[in-house]
């Protein structure tokens, strides 16, 4: 038998074939090469986003809960009395870890702890609650309230003013002017010039209601406080602290604190100061401080330039 030839007809048949079949091979590796680069591409995607977000859980991790609601009851408080503290110590806001913890110091001293509201330290949002000390002499205190979540990372501290006066204590009476210096006008720092203040509180003799009103002005600045609602007088050593809330030109929700000495009382020191501190109560943004940058409770430094300041 004689070997088998193709006709031209079966050539071009199988020919056709083979084309066909070298098309579907290179479609076939073409298909395979687009499924592994696709399926490498959501493998690398979904490891960057599984890195991503234990990523920002530790960068989370690394704050504290925050303090909110802050109140000290009752604030100004008598001599011989224990206020109490109020506060929301809260976590939600970063990773919702578990408060764990709440303290608080007095005046930069030794942490005391605070208790959980419901008994317990369990969930990612806090009250807390717990008492001064009795409190036996007239001061201007700085109580400052921070939390601590499970991990140990602690919060930032939220500081408020405690008020203990004496009604027995004295009663204090400004008519004087001083030099207010650039820089204590926080919406113009680069006003200065002369300020007067105008000023008494007194409690009423036996009783925890305080008298007055404090007026204070810069014409340079065409400023003008006024203060009708004073919440508390301390006297102490030759120093007093006024404390309340007032209007800045008309508009209402500012409080002050007044620090003043009287040069001729014991400890009061040889001239008349004073310093006046005046924040908006909402946003707690300081608007005027003729000692800006220093502590509430430094030592004031502006000599009075007219007037004087009678502690009685």
């Amino acid at each position: 038998m004689g070997a088998y030839t193709l006709k031209n007809h079966d050539k071009r048949q199988h020919n056709m074939y083979i084309k066909l079949a070298l098309k579907g091979t290179r479609m076939l590796i073409v298909y395979n090469t687009l499924y592994w680069f696709v399926a490498l591409l959501l493998m690398a995607t979904w490891s960057s986003i599984a890195y991503a977000n234990t990523f920002v859980t530790d960068e989370q991790d690394v704050f504290g809960p925050v303090v909110m609601n802050l109140h000290l009851a009752p604030n100004p408080a008598t001599i011989f009395s224990s206020p109490t503290i109020q506060a929301t110590v809260h976590d939600s806001v970063t990773t919702s870890s578990i408060v764990a913890a709440a303290y608080y110091s007095i005046d930069g001293g030794a942490a005391q702890p605070l208790g959980a509201d419901d008994g317990a330290f369990d969930s990612s949002s806090e009250s807390v609650v717990g008492a001064l000390p009795t409190r036996t002499a007239p001061a201007l205190h700085e109580v400052c309230v921070w939390g601590v979540d499970e991990h140990g990372n602690v919060g930032p501290s939220r500081c408020t003013l405690l008020a203990v006066y004496d009604p027995d204590g004295g009663f204090v009476v400004a008519n004087a002017s001083f030099e207010s210096a650039a820089g204590a006008y926080t919406p113009y720092p680069e006003v200065s010039g002369a300020a007067v203040l105008k000023m008494n509180a007194k409690y009423t003799p036996g009783q925890s209601v305080l008298h007055g009103h404090v007026n204070f002005a810069l014409p340079a600045a065409d400023l003008e406080f006024r203060a009708r609602d004073l919440s508390s007088l301390v006297v102490l050593a030759g120093r007093s602290y006024v404390m309340g809330v007032g209007t800045l030109n008309g508009v209402n929700g500012h409080a002050f604190l007044l620090s003043m000495d009287d040069g001729e009382q014991p400890g009061g020191g040889a001239e008349d100061v004073v310093r006046l501190i005046i924040w908006d109560e909402v946003y707690d943004n300081i608007i005027y401080d003729n000692q800006m940058g220093t502590a509430y409770n430094t030592m004031p430094t502006t000599v009075l330039t007219k007037g004087n300041i009678k502690l009685h």
